[in-house]
């Protein structure tokens, strides 16, 4: 999913990339919560029948299914942000700091939509200059990356006609 808005008083073009998150924390958990219940349930159930070898691979189907939950929620809560202004450009990612940071000077930076050789492979959103390059929006569909590397060059090319205020 992509966030964007244009602050007129800095002349600067945001854009939050996240990716697409069906679900929020807090029904991660009431999901999880049914489904280990009910396996527990039927594991205890089991149990009283006699067959208690039942009980621990019980335990570790819900181990799995709690790191499978948590592992995809952390990833869903990665953002990026890219602030484009007239001199230069930021590229801020992170959960819930900035964790990476880069910076590139807006008239020099090229936006590059490299499309897989291999069939299904997902392309390649590239911004960068001078030989540096970062990918982007690696959690979005063809369709927002091939519209954001349009939105991307648009606000470049508008960011680098901006007459300065002095």
């Amino acid at each position: 999913m992509v966030e964007s808005n244009y602050h007129q008083k800095t002349q600067t073009q945001r854009f939050v990339i996240s990716p697409n998150n069906s679900l929020s924390w807090q029904q991660v958990i009431v999901y999880f919560t049914i489904i280990a219940g009910t396996c527990l349930a039927v594991a205890v159930y089991f149990t009283f029948l006699g067959v208690w070898l039942v009980l621990p691979f019980a335990g570790m189907e819900i181990l799995l299914l709690a790191a499978a939950f948590y592992m995809t929620a952390r990833r869903c809560a990665m953002k990026e942000v890219i602030n484009i202004d007239p001199d230069t450009l930021y590229i801020e990612r992170g959960r819930y700091k900035v964790e990476q940071k880069f910076k590139f000077l807006t008239a020099w930076t090229k936006v590059t939509l490299k499309t897989s050789e291999y069939r299904n492979y997902p392309s390649q959103l590239m911004i960068g200059s001078h030989g540096k390059l970062v990918e982007i929006a690696c959690d979005l569909c063809e369709e927002e990356k091939a519209k954001l590397a349009e939105d991307l060059h648009t606000s470049l090319i508008d960011a680098t006609q901006v007459i300065p205020h002095v």
